[in-house]
């Protein structure tokens, strides 16, 4: 992991264009490290992310929830309790965050978007009625000390409805 003094580093990812960014904080990602697949019998995991200011052109992703004990979960399959997942959102929404994507982990070192993936982002941003122009999604594949991360982002827009962003570490400079 690369770390600053102690701490995890912030990763950033890039729209294809460069003009606008993703950051996902070192808490957020300690977070997601805690549930990576590196072992046969680690079970899916996965939750939504949540932003302290509703930036979402350049979003600085500080929390990520889940997975919840309620949640049915087995090496390939991740099914959050609606009920669960609710009650998250309202906690983080009165600490002042708000919910703008979904991360989840893959078993294998290259993760990709399937697309289920890509449906459930779709469906959570058609579920805020107009309210986000865009849902984010995140998904961590195995590996230590750092894994491959993969976001996507899902837009309301009829065009481009999906595009996949790259990390600062892997842009052509």
């Amino acid at each position: 992991m690369r770390e600053v003094n102690g701490h995890i580093r912030n990763r950033i990812f890039f729209y294809p264009d460069h003009t606008q960014y993703i950051i996902l904080t070192g808490k957020a990602l300690q977070h997601m490290y805690a549930h990576i697949q590196n072992r046969f019998w680690h079970k899916k995991a996965g939750g939504e992310i949540f932003v302290p200011i509703l930036n979402i052109e350049n979003p600085v992703i500080e929390i990520a929830s889940g997975p919840n004990p309620q949640d049915k979960r087995s090496r390939s399959l991740l099914i959050p309790d609606p009920e669960a997942a609710t009650t998250v959102r309202h906690s983080n929404y009165d600490a002042g965050l708000y919910p703008i994507g979904l991360w989840h982990t893959q078993p294998s070192v290259n993760p990709w978007f399937s697309e289920k993936s890509k449906h459930a982002a779709r469906e959570c941003l058609a579920s805020f009625d107009g309210y986000l122009d865009r849902y984010i999604l995140v998904v961590l594949g195995k590996g230590t000390p750092e894994p491959i991360i993969q976001i996507g982002v899902a837009f309301a827009a009829a065009e481009p409805n999906w595009i996949e962003l790259i990390e600062e570490t892997r842009r052509e400079k």
